[in-house]
């Protein structure tokens, strides 16, 4: 049996959760993710930038981009560690499982936008 919650208690989970990846320094805050091509491989090799040693380590990776990035989502499909969502879509639930949190600099505005109109 599915239960449903209310809009303001969905809203104040969803900033909780990122309140307190932002607390344990998961939360990283890019600015954009530029790919010259839809490539998964291209994705890959921009997250291990990002991560290090990813695969050492098992880090689980939520994105969270702007609707500009709708390339990255083709791109990231096959990445088993990364799960990547429009910023008009995010799922608490699903951000508990991640590690580590991405977002564009453009997703926290439209966050504050869709998810403030309480």
């Amino acid at each position: 049996m599915k239960k449903s919650i209310n809009q303001k208690a969905k809203q104040k989970a969803l900033f909780m959760v990122l309140s307190e990846k932002v607390r344990s320094n998961d939360l990283v805050i890019v600015d954009k993710i530029d790919l010259k091509e839809e490539k998964t491989k291209e994705v890959n090799s921009i997250m291990k930038n990002f991560l290090g040693q990813f695969k050492k380590e098992n880090k689980l990776v939520y994105v969270i981009a702007d609707s500009a990035h709708k390339n990255l989502i083709r791109a990231s499909r096959n990445l088993p560690y990364m799960f990547v969502t429009l910023d008009n879509s995010i799922d608490f639930v699903t951000l508990l499982k991640y590690k580590q949190v991405f977002i564009t600099k453009n997703s926290i505005e439209n966050i504050l936008k869709t998810f403030k109109k309480a």
